[in-house]
């Protein structure tokens, strides 16, 4: 984190990532995370609505995120 507490868009990035990655229910390798001034959009197809729901709580667990922009599709 920087001086200021606040984690780097870069960080909040590659941690959401990382989380997504260890989580058993969401296919991180669908969800783009993008973040910019601590906003993090996640973008892609996922398969369930709890997929969708499940990657947006994960993010926003992440230490220095201040909101998370859900943009995934739900694809059956």
């Amino acid at each position: 984190a920087s001086v200021s507490g606040y984690a780097s868009d870069t960080a909040i990035t590659s941690e959401v990532k990382a989380k997504l990655l260890a989580d058993d229910i969401v296919p991180s390798r669908n969800v783009k995370v993008e973040t910019e001034n601590s906003l993090v959009q996640l973008s892609g197809t996922v398969k369930t609505k709890a997929e969708s729901d499940r990657a947006e709580s994960v993010a926003s667990a992440v230490e220095g995120v201040k909101s998370v922009k859900n943009d995934l599709t739900v694809k059956q």
